[in-house]
């Protein structure tokens, strides 16, 4: 009788009204549970990608500019190839002159800023050796280097190739000329001299500068104090260029230097000195550390997900078995 009571009710019985809201509810709570769930889902899955993009981002960096690099020095062999033979000419003559009146005074760490720009000799050394935006090209062989020569070993100079240390003689050769390069070691987007603990005695290295090719025979090799520069000074009746980069790597508190002497190139050689070289991009062992690292993370990132999502998937099936298991109040 109760119940066909409640079939009858009028429309004002809270009793009709009560019976009314009890059917339809359940599904609705469904929704914002599974929205909370995604949202789990995708922040540690975003923060992994980003944590992978900050490990990759060195590599490809560092391989991005490490080919700009070597175009530039491509450039500048082009560049030259296309300036008259009389204003090359002209512009070694210059360079020549300049090195053999250069009073060479107290030769400082390069990496230490102790020269003014605006100085009127720095503003005159710039105006040598100026045909292009390069002065001139450093190939190492052994340590797979092919840069660009700037003036100066200021930070903006490091940044984008060698730097010719001011106050050492211009990279043309000479009698009694000691030419300085500097190059970084380290960065964080460009491998530049990182492999020169590769060189070895009796390896060479290449300059060319307004198209004339010189090679030098490493000599000496030695890792010094930065305030150590006894050995970077000319001498008499020898023709010297010297690699300083710093060392060891990451800690930067010695200096490395590679110090050779001219020899004669042959025909093939001075041929194979001006003509361009395929760009590479170097691998470095520290890559291979973070592009293991970007690895492993993407590993435990996908091995995550398929857990959270197994979870999630043995939650929602047992809310369903919930939902589909009869109620005691209804039976």
């Amino acid at each position: 009788m109760a119940l066909f009571q409640r079939k009858h009710a009028e429309p004002g019985d809270a009793s009709a009204v009560a019976v009314a809201d009890n059917s339809p509810a359940a599904p609705a709570e469904a929704t914002p549970d599974k929205g909370a769930s995604n949202f789990r889902l995708y922040i540690p899955i975003v923060g992994v990608l980003l944590g992978i993009a900050l490990l990759l981002y060195p590599v490809f960096a560092t391989r991005h500019n490490d080919v700009v690099q070597q175009q530039q020095s491509n450039n500048y062999s082009i560049e030259v190839n296309g300036i008259p033979s009389e204003t090359l000419a002209e512009e070694l003559a210059a360079a020549d002159t300049y090195n053999e009146d250069l009073r060479q005074g107290v030769i400082l760490d390069p990496f230490i800023k102790d020269v003014a720009p605006d100085s009127e000799q720095y503003q005159a050394y710039l105006k040598y050796l100026d045909l292009t935006d390069v002065m001139s090209l450093v190939r190492v062989p052994a340590a797979d280097v092919n840069l660009p020569v700037y003036h100066g070993t200021f930070d903006d100079t490091l940044q984008k190739g060698v730097g010719h240390l001011f106050g050492s003689s211009l990279p043309v050769g000479g009698d009694s000329s000691h030419s300085i390069l500097t190059g970084h070691t380290g960065l964080p987007n460009a491998t530049m001299f990182d492999n020169l603990t590769k060189v070895k005695e009796g390896d060479a290295i290449y300059l060319n500068t307004a198209n004339r090719a010189l090679k030098y025979v490493v000599n000496d090799i030695r890792v010094v104090e930065p305030s150590n520069v006894d050995t970077l000074g000319r001498v008499e009746g020898k023709d010297l260029l010297t690699l300083i980069t710093c060392t060891p790597y990451g800690v930067n508190s010695h200096r490395l230097l590679i110090t050779g002497e001219r020899v004669p190139l042959d025909d093939i050689e001075e041929q194979a000195v001006k003509q361009i070289e395929e760009p590479k991009a170097h691998w470095s062992w520290w890559m291979f550390v973070l592009l293991g690292g970007a690895i492993l993370s993407a590993i435990l990132m996908f091995g995550a997900i398929i857990r959270l999502w197994l979870l999630m998937r043995r939650s929602n099936e047992d809310k369903k078995d919930a939902e589909r298991a009869p109620h005691p109040e209804n039976s």
